[in-house]
């Protein structure tokens, strides 16, 4: 699903970020249905959205949120209605993984203001999989809630927040730069690591094995 480039149909690149298209029509490629249900009891209002009919109206290029906004009542104490959306693709860090032009960032909203931090996508599966908290099923929507340590600033689990870097060597980045700053700086650990790892001297093993020498009768 997630081969060259370019994201899917239904995903688009918001400022280097893997997003997901928030128009109608993105919903239509993402097969994701929207549902929608009032539980209060004068009004036990239930919405499906047909969307397809709603793109062949020329209504594809609208904001979902606007189409939701729309739909809600005017009641005096507000609308009471709960959106669900339904997606039928959950697209998966596995999907991702060893793409070089594919990273995770991972920072804290909270009051600490942690510097971000970017890694690759194998050794943030590396990284659930040590802590058990997930691997390469893990939803690309549940990042954050997948990170198992709190903070080291704020000792908080509940501002994690991780996206999907991604770069397009097609398309221009921002101030005219070739390479991107996460780019670059990614490449530059990888092949320290790599040159590290070419240094380091061979552990000595056991000594080989002497042949045994037959007796003579």
């Amino acid at each position: 699903m997630f081969a060259g480039n370019r994201p899917p149909p239904g995903w688009t690149i918001d400022s280097g970020r893997l997003a997901e298209d928030p128009r109608v029509v993105g919903y239509i490629q993402r097969n994701c249905a929207v549902r929608g249900h009032c539980q209060q009891r004068e009004c036990r209002r239930s919405v499906y959205l047909a969307l397809d009919q709603m793109q062949k109206d020329g209504q594809g290029l609208l904001p979902m949120r606007q189409v939701l906004q729309t739909l809600r009542c005017n009641k005096l104490n507000g609308c009471s209605i709960t959106w669900v959306e339904e997606p039928a693709l959950k697209p998966t860090l596995g999907m991702i993984t060893h793409r070089d032009h594919i990273a995770i960032e991972v920072r804290c909203t909270g009051p600490c203001k942690t510097p971000t931090f970017v890694t690759t996508v194998a050794a943030f599966i590396a990284r659930l999989q040590a802590a058990k908290t997930g691997g390469p099923d893990t939803l690309l929507s549940k990042l954050a809630e997948a990170i198992p340590e709190p903070c080291g600033k704020c000792k908080d689990t509940r501002f994690w927040r991780a996206d999907v870097l991604w770069y397009d060597p097609t398309q221009s980045q921002p101030l005219g730069r070739k390479v991107p700053f996460w780019k670059q700086e990614l490449d530059e650990r990888l092949q320290e690591a790599r040159f590290r790892a070419a240094e380091k001297p061979m552990e000595p093993g056991p000594p080989p094995a002497q042949p045994r020498r037959s007796r003579r009768a």
